[in-house]
């Protein structure tokens, strides 16, 4: 008896999603929202009424805003200068989300990815490193917080990053 699977290695069979951890938790998001990945990204500071604003980086030579996604306005390091840092594209919008930490790219089957209700921001994921939320970038933020965090206040720095390189995943 021959024992054959239905999975082919076709681009159309699988995702690929870049995995990170926040608040102890694992999260996904497709790899076509990823604009750069990098595992420790030199912070600006910046005063912001928005307290989940957490600093300013540099991507391509234009200034962006960081924001930690953590639960518990608490839990918001605010003094960091270094973290990492997944920059995300959500339709026009740049935006530098700082985590917790990166695992990185991650191939998994379509047929892992399944639905979790209407109202939540994201599917459910299996990952070679366990279960992941694979967010939905676009329900993550509202129209009026992507508006705020594209655009940074008149006068902000740009960060100077050449002294601390990044470290590429």
């Amino acid at each position: 008896m021959q024992i054959t699977s239905t999975l082919t290695d076709t681009d159309q069979d699988w995702q690929y999603v870049v995995v990170f951890w926040l608040d102890r938790q694992m999260f996904a998001v497709p790899i076509e929202s990823v604009v750069k990945i990098s595992a420790r990204t030199a912070l600006a500071p910046i005063t912001h009424a928005d307290p989940s604003v957490v600093g300013v980086i540099e991507i391509a030579g234009r200034a962006a805003l960081a924001v930690s996604l953590q639960n518990s306005p608490d839990a918001v390091v605010r003094a960091v200068s270094h973290a990492p840092v997944l920059v995300v594209q959500i339709g026009e919008a740049i935006i530098a989300m700082v985590v917790d930490k990166l695992a990185g790219v991650v191939r998994v089957p379509r047929w892992q990815i399944r639905p979790i209700g209407a109202r939540l921001p994201g599917t459910i994921v299996h990952t070679p490193l366990g279960i992941a939320l694979l967010l939905n970038l676009a329900r993550v933020f509202t129209a009026d917080q992507i508006q705020t965090l594209t655009r940074p206040p008149c006068g902000m720095p740009i960060p100077v990053t050449a002294a601390t390189p990044e470290a590429q995943i």
